[in-house]
């Protein structure tokens, strides 16, 4: 190979060189400028996120003074409603053993009757002087009369005890429907009142999906970057040229640099967390079930 060609090849090389460089140049500011594009649009949406986090923890102390007034309309429309079973149980037991009664005796036959039987029987035993036979009839029957009149006892006062159990059936009823229609219209007023917290609870939850796929694509772009800038220091340090400015630059923001990788899946196991009790302190608002302090951790964006 003679020498021209030698310096032939030499100065191709060295415009491959330049190249390549300039290659890697543009392609590292490429994705410099999309990694701080999307490391933008991750904090813009914390912000709103922290935003909406905000007007949901002002709510909570008047979602709190509403859910209170509806649990204590349920706890005294439940409580009413067992006092109308409880009574509704007892007067069918009362019917029952009074038909019991009359099944057994008669239909005619009422416990005052029985009691006459009872006595006229007892007189005739202490009165009169009867063959054997017949006054051992007599005493089975007054043995049977005693037995009845003391079974009777429950079903005397049928017509005072029904009267009483109706009494409060009524009212009982009367007041579940009352406390009923108000949990109703409270629930109703309610539903409206907060509509913008469920849209805003529903807001957070999006928001937070859209940040961890923001803070995915500023993981991957930073990853390509510090490929790409390693090649480059490589191949400027082979052609000779010294990164000055590169290296000022990267010395601006050691700190994200070298905890990225350690933050990455912190930020994304703890935004996953967050979506799922997220998911849950909405369906428990949708079941009107009491939040508790975890909940509400939960809505403001907490680990915890």
């Amino acid at each position: 190979m003679t020498e021209e060609q030698n310096k032939d090849n030499v100065q191709e090389s060295k415009e491959q060189t330049k190249q390549d460089l300039a290659s890697l140049k543009t392609k590292l500011n490429e994705l410099n400028s999309k990694k701080e594009e999307w490391f933008s649009k991750k904090e813009d949406l914390n912000k709103e996120i922290s935003k909406l986090v905000k007007i949901l923890k002002a709510a909570n102390p008047e979602i709190d003074a509403e859910k209170k007034k509806e649990r204590n309309l349920i706890e005294k429309r439940n409580e009413l409603n067992k006092q109308f079973r409880e009574q509704l149980t007892l007067s069918k037991d009362l019917v029952k053993e009074r038909n019991t009664f009359k099944d057994k005796f008669g239909r005619g036959m009422s416990p005052g009757a029985l009691k006459g039987k009872l006595e006229k029987l007892e007189y005739t035993i202490e009165t009169e002087a009867l063959p054997i036979e017949k006054e051992k009839k007599i005493m089975r029957q007054i043995k049977e009369l005693r037995k009845a009149v003391m079974e009777s006892e429950a079903v005397t006062d049928f017509k005072s005890q029904m009267g009483e159990i109706s009494e409060t059936l009524t009212d009982a009823k009367e007041k579940a429907d009352k406390y009923h229609l108000e949990l109703k219209d409270l629930l109703r007023e309610n539903k409206k009142k907060f509509k913008d917290y469920m849209v805003n609870s529903r807001k957070v939850n999006e928001l937070k999906k859209e940040q961890r796929q923001a803070f995915k694509k500023f993981i991957e772009f930073k990853t390509q970057f510090s490929k790409v800038n390693a090649e480059l220091k490589i191949a400027m340090k082979e052609s000779g040229e010294v990164p000055q400015i590169r290296r000022k630059r990267i010395k601006k923001k050691p700190k994200r640099t070298q905890n990225m990788e350690r933050i990455q899946t912190t930020f994304i196991d703890t935004a996953k967390l967050i979506e799922e009790k997220v998911k849950e302190v909405e369906e428990k608002i949708r079941k009107k079930k009491k939040l508790t302090t975890k909940d509400i951790l939960a809505m403001q964006g907490s680990k915890k």
